[in-house]
Order: structure tokens, then C-alpha cells, then sequence
């Protein structure tokens, strides 16, 4: 196992196994633990060979190895439509910041981005791990959430700025302008002044 570079007396053997098998998508590593003895089970099943192509080209690429971290974060992306902040540090198992880290690393590599106040994977990623048609319906499932939480808050307001919007449903200042952009053409919302001091009211 030390010639394999799976065990070392720096303790650095278990991350390389899990580097690994996160890598080549393989099932995650089972330690138990018992009175006098370690049993390690690493099996040789493959899930996804479409994920392992993809980190290998993109790892030939960039000239460099995804951390730990961040194979973690993708591999439960593809499984997964999108993740929070929390979530990742419970993913990856990291502090706040790391985290911060770790989605930022991977935005600046185009792979995910960020929605709100969740984290996905960008269009190219899910061209080559998943499909065009999952990008569209997770995109489409956000604005419909959106949609129907301003019109919920518009039930009892009588009418919502942009900066509401950003605040309700965690959105950047442009992805609360696409969300009325998208809501004026279906009939929906109308546009009352324009600039600073601009809003939107309900069409009756």
C-alpha cells in the first residue's frame, strides 16, 4: 500500500484515497473501526464514467489537480440540482471560509455558479455531465419559485422593487431584472417609473 502511495507515515493516505475514488467516481471508501484492527474497503466499481472523462480533461486543462474539496463539491453536484453554502461545508467538511474557497475556485474555473443563495453547475458542465434539457428545468424551476414568491408578496403589498426581490429571493441586482424582465412579458408585472426610484405593481 506505501509503493502504491495509498498509505504514508504523514497521514496524508487517506485523502489521496479519497482523492481518488471521488475521481474515478467510484463509491466512497468504508473504514471500520474495530478493538485491535482497521479494515478498508475500496471497491472497483465505476458509477459515472462521463464524470471521470470530464475531471480528467478539464485536470489536463488547467494544469492542475481538484483538491479534495472540490471533487466532493462537483461529484454532489451531478447528483445533486444545486447546494448551499452550509451544505458544502457539511459536504466537504470545512469551515465557512474554505468553503467560500472552494465555490469561488470553481466559479473562476467556469464549472458552477451561483443562483441566488445556491450553488450549481454552469451550462458547460452540464452539457458534458448531464444535459442542456436538466440546465434549462433546474433554471426554469427557479424562476418559477421566484415568480411565485413575489406575486405571493405583492397579495399583500401594493407594489415590490427590484432591491425586495434581491433580498426575498437571494438574487444578484441582474438576476432580480431577469426575474421582471421575464414576469412584464408574460402579462404579469408593469413597470412604474423608471431608474432609482422605480417599481412594479401587479397587473390586474
Amino acid at each position: 500500500m506505501q509503493r502504491l502511495r495509498y498509505v504514508q507515515r504523514t497521514g496524508q493516505g487517506v485523502d489521496i484515497i479519497y482523492q481518488d475514488t471521488v475521481a474515478l467516481r467510484k463509491p466512497l471508501p468504508i473504514y471500520r473501526v474495530f478493538e485491535d484492527s482497521v479494515v478498508l474497503t475500496i471497491s472497483s466499481v465505476t458509477e459515472n464514467e462521463t464524470f471521470i472523462k470530464f475531471i480528467v480533461e478539464e485536470q489536463e486543462k488547467e494544469q492542475r489537480r481538484f483538491t479534495l474539496s472540490e471533487l466532493l463539491l462537483l461529484r454532489y453536484l451531478t447528483d445533486n440540482r444545486s447546494v448551499t453554502l452550509k451544505r458544502v461545508q457539511e459536504v466537504t467538511q470545512q469551515t465557512t471560509d474554505d468553503s467560500r474557497r472552494t465555490c469561488n475556485n470553481l466559479i473562476n474555473l467556469g464549472l458552477i455558479e451561483l443562483n441566488g443563495k445556491s450553488y450549481m453547475l454552469t451550462a458547460r458542465v452540464y452539457n458534458a455531465i448531464k444535459s442542456d434539457i436538466e440546465y434549462v428545468r433546474d433554471h426554469t424551476i427557479r424562476y418559477i419559485k421566484a415568480k411565485e414568491m413575489i406575486l405571493e408578496y405583492l397579495n399583500t403589498h401594493p407594489f415590490i422593487r427590484n432591491t425586495d426581490i434581491q433580498e426575498m429571493c437571494g438574487f444578484t441586482k441582474q438576476q432580480s431584472r431577469n426575474t421582471l424582465d421575464k414576469m412584464r412579458e408574460e402579462k404579469l408585472l408593469e413597470l412604474v417609473k423608471r431608474g432609482r426610484k422605480s417599481y412594479y405593481i401587479r397587473v390586474a
